[in-house]
């Protein structure tokens, strides 16, 4: 464990998983209000659902229960757009607005209209898929994630031996998931590090994670949005 972690308060009584249980407990919570999808159904979210809830500048509309289309504002479009070319994530997302809005003749944005048209020309293909199917993605991504963020912020180990005492980041994710309703064995999500056979899901949380920081850093300004 490092004890130079930057989250782990070594004066608190709590060791560092007790701290890591509050925090991410906490930012599940305050995931859940974000994208006013309860917990309890994360297992049917998908990636792309997830970063429109999530998109600056994209507003879900939902007028009457049969009509849903979204408002695009034209920064938020070409960002889209410009990651839908190497992201299957964002490609999808871009199909899925440009779909309902052209459905119900919702204006979008030229750079979403011109996407929506090379689609119908068979000009526009969805990148190559990294692994990792589609299958609770959405859900699996956030505990391999999380994982990965328990051992940067409080400096647990991400996994441990079988012998070892139970206090991994794969064991907090994995009690935190049943917690929440969704049982995953800590075996599971140590092959999800370890195993070869997980090769390409680790790739493809690598790609939604890689997504996911330059949408992120682009909403803040801090690099350029694609033109």
């Amino acid at each position: 464990m490092d004890k130079l972690a930057p989250l782990f308060d070594p004066t608190s009584d709590r060791t560092a998983f007790e701290q890591a249980w509050v925090y991410f407990s906490e930012a599940a919570i305050e995931l859940e209000q974000t994208l006013g999808v309860p917990i309890a159904m994360w297992k049917d979210l998908t990636m792309a659902q997830f970063g429109i809830q999530i998109s600056y500048g994209i507003e879900t509309v939902m007028p009457n229960p049969r009509t849903l289309f979204y408002r695009v504002t034209d920064d938020a479009a070409n960002i889209l757009v410009g990651q839908a070319s190497k992201s299957p994530d964002a490609f999808d997302a871009a199909k899925m607005i440009a779909f309902a809005n052209v459905w119900n003749g919702a204006p979008m944005p030229a750079s979403l209209r011109a996407f929506a048209a090379r689609l119908l020309n068979g000009d526009e293909s969805r990148p190559k898929q990294q692994g990792g199917g589609i299958t609770n993605l959405f859900l699996r991504w956030q505990i391999y994630s999380a994982c990965q963020m328990a051992h940067d912020l409080f400096g647990l180990d991400i996994t441990r031996q079988d012998y070892d005492e139970p206090n991994s980041a794969a064991d907090l994710m994995s009690q935190l998931a049943d917690e929440f309703g969704h049982p995953y064995s800590f075996n599971t999500i140590r092959d999800w590090f370890k195993h070869k056979n997980y090769t390409k899901f680790r790739r493809r949380c690598a790609l939604a994670s890689g997504f996911m920081t330059e949408k992120y850093l682009i909403d803040l300004g801090v690099i350029k949005q694609p033109r």
